[in-house]
Order: structure tokens, then sequence, then C-alpha cells
């Protein structure tokens, strides 16, 4: 209760209704289609949503029932910071049905002790997605706070409301992806780091440390952000004793006690979040294997360091990032960088932009790939200036700031109505009421996508997975369970072919000319098949919101008589 007080003391004293108002619209942004794609859970290969990455709602139990040791986990994937938060959210939920008989000798294999597995885990992805939810608010709520401290109570306004309309953001906070609570501990962590600039206090340094440990703790590319930050610190540190530190006070503030304490608090707090103090070690380094494998097998291109490649990559990123914000924000930002320049203020700056740079420099700069979700970061934070930019424009022609403002809200209004919209109208949903009503029970299904993907049709089918060699590293195809003959052998009544999905079986993903040619002549009804029913999902503007798994074309095939 005391917690609540201070958030309401904060909110009134902060900004009021206003930021009030802005949370609001934010939770309504964010709750659209919030239940889009919860899982089946009728069988081990369902038990997983239609968001590729998530982790609910099965993987934070398994943590807990291996005291999260990591040892039911293969391959480990992520680090384990917010397996245990989901654990700590699930608790309740989790008791109730244990003392109200609803989950009976829990094991670890399906239905892991739940009496009404597809209720009880639907549940559990629910409460996933509302932590993340919660986080995507906090996020909007540390914008406020960040543009509050840099420039001022109406810039945050602005800024926190252009946060709560990115329509990627609006995604990643109903689902279960590790996005958003990564993201969440990083805008923290900047916000302590705004706070130091301002002549902050050591809780301030100690505070950074533990939410940025968090951070990485919870997904392993926040690192990017902080890599500068010792150095960072170092500076901000000195300069709070002199305008103009000189190397020998520079050398003293690096073993000043914030500094060396800031150290100690981020070691311990990463250690005790991945669990390496009492147990998890052996798990912790079984993951550091997955991502080095990882990297080498998909990310680290050959000719990632060459100019041509960076080149490719900063205008992708740049194109990406006007997709993400529309063009009226993209052009805010620049204006807000500009005014602040202008007027020779360069700590937001130097803060903002410097851990933006780092962050794509050490992340998407190394690895060679970006994508709308890898920017979500750097995007959050330049908010700020395109908060700042409407400020002053509205202080200098109020006609013009509204206006300007209006635009840039209506843009990402569009583009967040959009996504949502992509998602309510997704061609699996169809599919699956009309298979259901015109579908004979028992009939076998083929397909090439996972089970975890495709429309949720219940048990009353016999659905075949073939020709997908999916696993953590591994994405592709089986060619040669992708033949003419193979499929004449299998003789399935229906074949369910999921386009533009972005995953493992979609025919648009694979670039083997042996398995494009057999999706080429299935669809053209050359091997005994012909379409009987074809499902699009609503899409109306040409923009990478998100890069897969939001866009499926749905299409049965039926055996010809």
């Amino acid at each position: 209760m005391a917690s609540v007080r201070q958030f309401g003391h904060w909110l009134r004293h902060a900004a009021g209704f206003p930021l009030l108002a802005v949370l609001l619209i934010a939770c309504a942004n964010f709750s659209l289609a919030f239940t889009w794609g919860a899982p089946q859970a009728i069988s081990p290969d369902t038990m997983s949503t239609w968001q590729i990455d998530t982790i609910a709602p099965v993987a934070p139990l398994t943590e807990a029932y291996y005291r999260f040791t990591r040892e039911g986990t293969e391959p480990v994937v992520y680090p384990l910071f917010h397996f245990v938060v989901l654990d700590i959210a699930y608790a309740p939920y989790v008791a109730y049905q244990y003392l109200m008989g609803g989950l009976v000798d829990p094991g670890s294999e399906y239905p892991y002790g739940a009496v009404e597995p597809a209720r009880f885990f639907r549940t559990l992805t629910l409460i996933a997605r509302g932590v993340s939810l919660l986080m995507a608010l906090g996020i909007v709520i540390a914008v406020f706070e960040i543009t509050r401290r840099l420039f001022s109570r109406q810039a945050a306004l602005w800024s926190a409301l252009l946060t709560a309309l990115i329509a990627p953001l609006a995604y990643y906070a109903k689902t279960s992806n590790l996005d958003v609570p990564y993201l969440f501990w990083t805008l923290l962590a900047v916000w302590q780091i705004v706070l130091i600039a301002d002549g902050g206090k050591l809780r301030n340094y100690l505070a950074f440390a533990a939410f940025a440990a968090f951070a990485v703790a919870s997904k392993d590319q926040a690192y990017g952000f902080f890599v500068v930050t010792p150095l960072l610190l170092i500076y901000l540190h000195a300069r709070g004793r002199a305008s103009i530190p000189g190397p020998s006070i520079l050398m003293r503030s690096a073993v000043s006690k914030p500094i060396l304490l800031t150290a100690v608090t981020g070691a311990f707090s990463f250690a005790l979040a991945n669990n390496l103090l009492f147990g998890g070690l052996e798990g912790f380094l079984r993951h550091i294997d997955f991502a080095r494998t990882f990297y080498a097998t998909h990310l680290e291109g050959g000719d990632v360091l060459f100019l041509n490649a960076q080149l490719q990559l900063l205008v992708n990123a740049i194109e990406i990032s006007l997709q993400m914000m529309g063009p009226v924000t993209v052009l805010l930002v620049v204006a807000g960088v500009l005014l602040v320049l202008s007027e020779r203020r360069y700590v937001p700056v130097c803060l903002l932009v410097l851990l933006s740079l780092s962050y794509y420099v050490f992340v998407l700069g190394t690895a060679g790939v970006v994508l709308p979700r890898y920017l979500l970061g750097p995007v959050i934070l330049m908010m700020p200036f395109a908060g700042y930019a409407i400020a002053q424009a509205v202080t200098a022609s109020a006609s013009l700031g509204y206006s300007m403002a209006f635009l840039a809200f209506a843009s990402q209004l569009l583009l967040s109505a959009h996504l949502s919209f992509t998602l309510v109208t997704d061609s699996r949903i169809a599919m699956a009421r009309w298979i259901r009503a015109n579908v004979p029970n028992g009939s076998s299904i083929e397909t090439q996508v996972q089970q975890r993907y495709l429309p949720h049709i219940g048990d009353a089918y016999r659905v075949n997975v073939v020709g997908n060699a999916f696993d953590a590293v591994t994405y592709d195809s089986v060619p040669e369970d992708l033949t003419p003959a193979r499929l004449a052998e299998r003789d399935p009544d229906y074949v369910l072919v999921l386009e533009n999905l972005g995953v493992t079986g979609d025919p648009a993903r694979t670039i083997r000319p042996d398995v494009i040619d057999f999706y080429t002549r299935l669809l053209n009804g050359e091997l005994g098949y012909q379409v009987i029913v074809r499902f699009e999902t609503g899409n109306y503007l040409p923009f990478r919101q998100l890069t897969a798994g939001t866009l499926p074309t749905s299409i049965l095939l039926a055996r010809v008589p």
C-alpha cells in the first residue's frame, strides 16, 4: 500500500492528470488484440503461442521445476532473469490451482500436472503478457522522467505520448517476448544515468548498476547500451568535481567509492539474476556456448566489416526506423537534436545518442543484421528529442506546435492501429473456423510449419508436420520429405500451407530451388491437390513494422479425387 501511495503522490506532483491520460492511452494501445495467438495447449507441440521467440507459458515453469539451474533447458537460448520474474507473477495462480485441485502431481512432461491444460496455460500466457504490459507502461514512465530531467515537464508529456504510440512497442507489450523486459530495465538504468549527470547521489550509481545488470540478465543484447557507460560514469563523476576534468581528476574518479561500488553492485546483481551463486553456473555457461554457436551460424557474416555491408546495414536501419516512427516523428527527432545542439546543451545528446550509437555499433554493427525489434531501444531513446521539439514549437507558435504534434501522433497512431488490425484479422483465425465447419473430423492434415503456429483447430484432426528441421540453431526444411513422390506416399487428405509467416516451413522463406519447385507445383495443382480455400491477413501498409509472424496467408489444399 505504501508503494501505491508513493506512486499516486509522484503522479500528482510530476505531471498530474496529463500523464495519467497518457498512461491510459498507452494501456489501451498496448491491450489491443491482447489474446492474439494464445496457445491451444492440447499437446506438447501446441504449448507455445503464435508469437516468435516467446518464453511463456511453459519455459518459466521448467526453470522453477529445476530450481533455476537451467538443468531442464536445452538449448539455453536466453538468460535467466525474466524467467524468475514470470515465476513470481505465476506463483499466486499456480498456488491457487494446486490448492483447488487444478494442478496435481506437477511434472516435467505434458500436461505437467494441469487438470485442464488448455485453460491453465492460456491463463499463464495472459499473466506473462500482463507483466510485459506493465513493463511497457514502465518504459513510458521512464521516458517521461528522463525527458523531464533533461528538458521540461511539457517535453516529457509529448515524449511519453509518442512512446506510447510506437507500433512495435505496442506489439511486444502484449507478448511474452524478452524485448520489453530488457528495455524496461535498460530505460530505468538510463534514467539513473540522467540523474547522475544532474548531480546524483550514490544510490543512483547503485541503482544504475542493478538495473543494467537486470537488463543484460534478461536479454544479452542489452549489453550494447552499456559498453561505454563505465567511461561515461567516470566522466560524469569527475565533472561533478570540475567543469572540465583533467587527467588526474579522471583517474581519481575511476577509483572513487561510487565507481567501485557500481562495479561491485553490477557484478553481484548479474550473478544473482542468473543464479550463478546457487547452482546456475553450468547452465549459464551452456547459454554462452549457445549464443556463440548461434552467432557464428546465423549472424556473423564474412563481409560484415566491409564498408559496403555497413552502409547497407545503416540504410536498412534508417528505413526501418522511418517505418517504426513515421516520417513526422523522425523529423521531430532531428529537429530536437539540432535545437539542443544549437543551445549548447551537450549532455542530453551525449547521453542518449551515445548510448544508442554504442548499441548500434556493438550489437547491430557486429552482427550485421537489423530488425524492428532490434531498433526499438534506440528509437525509444530518441523520443525525448521529439518531445522537446514539440514543446519548443508550441512555445514559439501554439498553432504550429500543435499541428506538428497532431501530424506525429496521427501517423504513429495509424501505424500502431494497423499493426493491431493485422492481429485481429490474422488469416489463421478464419482458417480455423473454416476447417472446423467444413473438414470432417479425423481427416489427416499435412503441413510444413510447426504446430504452435498453426490455426487453432483442436484435436479432432490428425495433423502431421513434415519437412521441417527447425531447432533453436538450425532453421531449414528437409528437402527429401518435400518431393512429389514422398507426398504421394504419405497421401494426406489435406495440405495446409502458411505463406509469409517468416518461419521454417514458409514457402516464401526457403531459398532451396528444389523446395521452391515443390511448393510451386503443389500450389499450382500439379501434385494431386487443389486449393479449396485461401485467407489473407488484413494488410494495407507496405511497412515492415514487424519482419515475421503477423502477416500469414493461410491456404488449404484438398486431395483431388
